[in-house]
């Protein structure tokens, strides 16, 4: 993979979503399960 990617992240069904940049895959995933687990722990409050 070469470029840059630009994704529309959403958080929620009514979110227009914004633009993300990453530069691969590993990347993506890092940044992806680093937000689910920080909307986990923002849930059990």
């Amino acid at each position: 993979m070469q470029g840059k990617f630009y994704p529309t992240i959403t958080s929620h069904i009514s979110d227009q979503g914004v633009h993300y940049e990453f530069k691969d895959a590993y990347q993506l995933l890092q940044d992806f399960f680093a937000d689910v687990d920080r909307v986990l722990k923002e849930t059990e409050k």
